[in-house]
């Protein structure tokens, strides 16, 4: 890990060049973690020796005992019922930092315009891929996806061996909350990648990915995670997993329709450097939500806005992550877009009042299917079937609408999988924000307007994509 350039406050520890972060799935009491970073510290330098490394390898070791441990540092959950909190501590100093690590439905996916789960029937052209052979592999973290909805020529299948049988056997995605509780108190299996959410979060990601993919005649697999349980909630640990096993099995973009409020940069550290350096390195994509209205987290924005000022929706004042880590960096080497919610009205197009925006951080807004309550709301029409129980309820369409920059992020997605679907496809080439958005391909779809630039970098918008039948 390269040391961190945040600034922070004194009584904090900076991130130091070669410092080992080990994230706990378990709470430790402070004894057992000390015993913990010993035995870290103690096995590494036993790993030297067996690998006869020259002793000025771990001389620093043997120079400083302490500095072994003060380069150990752990994370861990201090509730477990409490998902996605997780606490930084030091050896020897009463230095504590708190990260909420949470996706909520509640922000920014409404109930009023998110019906309840297994309230669809199909994608509404649910014939098989399109005859095009070659296949772009997009991760999806999310709340996992109904097989009975999106069908299983779209979704990545990985070969295991059933350690009952002995037989091998295909599963369609990993759940990486395994040992934490679903709706019916039971633990989650390892392959179970159900969609439980009762907006059908990740569902509905699923399926405007693969809308952008069928509109422009290209072929999709997705590899589900899932990362978030029945309440819409992930945590750090699951996070990191996850990201770090689309990698490996060769993910081409990863989605992130999911963030939460912070400004504990430090804390984050690692997580960026997963992001913006390890997956940036390996040619990833990660393509991020900026983010909803949180009436909690804008409250406490609010309380201390005569302190620092600034505006709740501004990303570069109100962080909201993992869409911040794209905060002023090089463009060159930019792999991380953020995505956000726009309206129209006539020529003029705006940023969602209830979505967040940034000049700094903001690469991409995409243009909403229609408005509701004005500049407040802006939604999107869901790419499926409602089934005629949902019609009864009074949506009055034969398709429901959704509202949040999760599906801005989800279609963002699609559409830049599949329209850039060459350069992912090809190992040699550079997959950056700038040679993307440079590319010959995106001067046809994509476009500027002057009266965003205050909102979005350069401007960047996308519309009339994909029209459902």
């Amino acid at each position: 890990m390269k040391e961190s350039n945040t600034n922070t406050d004194n009584s904090f520890q900076k991130y130091e060049e070669n410092k080992m972060v080990v994230i706990l799935k378990d709470s430790l009491d402070d004894y057992d973690c000390e015993c913990l970073r010993e035995k870290i510290n103690n096995e590494v330098k036993e790993q030297f020796k067996k690998e006869e490394k020259p002793e000025d390898e771990f001389a620093a070791f043997e120079r400083d005992p302490s500095l072994s441990i003060e380069n150990i540092e752990l994370w861990k959950n201090i509730k477990p019922d409490i998902v996605g909190r997780v606490i930084r501590s030091h050896t020897g100093a009463n230095r504590v930092r708190e990260g909420d690590f949470v996706f909520n439905y509640k922000n920014g996916f409404h109930e009023e315009t998110a019906p309840e789960n297994k309230e669809y029937e199909s994608l509404w052209v649910h014939a098989g891929q399109n005859t095009d052979p070659e296949e772009v592999l997009i991760a999806v973290l999310d709340t996992g996806v109904n097989r009975e909805v999106i069908p299983e020529d779209y979704l990545w299948k990985m070969k295991i061996e059933n350690p009952e049988t002995n037989e091998f056997q295909y599963v369609r995605g990993v759940n990486f909350l395994v040992e934490e509780q679903n709706k019916d108190q039971n633990l989650y299996g390892k392959y179970e990648i159900n969609d439980d959410h009762k907006g059908s979060h990740g569902t509905l990601v699923n399926a405007m990915i693969i809308e952008q993919f069928k509109a422009a005649g290209k072929s999709v697999k997705i590899m589900n995670l899932k990362t978030h349980n029945y309440n819409g909630e992930g945590n750090l640990f699951s996070m990191v997993c996850a990201i770090r096993f689309a990698e490996k099995h060769g993910a081409k973009i990863i989605n992130a329709s999911w963030g939460f409020y912070s400004n504990e940069l430090d804390v984050l550290e690692p997580l960026k450097e997963l992001i913006t350096a390890s997956l940036a390195k390996k040619g990833v994509v990660f393509v991020a939500a900026a983010g909803n209205a949180s009436p909690l987290d804008d409250d406490i924005f609010l309380q201390n806005l005569n302190q620092k000022g600034g505006d709740a929706r501004n990303l570069s004042d109100h962080h909201f992550f993992p869409a911040y880590f794209g905060f002023d960096l090089d463009e060159n080497k930019k792999n991380i877009i953020v995505v956000t919610t726009l309206s129209r009205e006539g020529e003029s197009r705006s940023v969602s009042l209830k979505q967040n925006y940034s000049s700094k951080v903001v690469d991409l807004g995409i243009v909403a299917d229609q408005s509701e309550g004005g500049l407040e709301k802006q939604v999107f029409k869901v790419p499926l079937k409602a089934k005629q129980n949902l019609l009864a309820k009074g949506n009055g369409q034969s398709n429901p609408l959704v509202f949040g920059s999760s599906f801005a992020a989800a279609k963002a997605t699609g559409l830049i999988g599949a329209n850039f679907k060459d350069i992912f496809l090809e190992e040699s080439k550079v997959k950056t924000k700038h040679y993307l958005f440079q590319n010959e391909v995106a001067a046809t779809l994509l476009s500027e307007d002057e009266q965003l630039i205050d909102k979005i970098i350069d401007g960047r918008y996308w519309e009339n994509g994909a029209e459902i039948a």
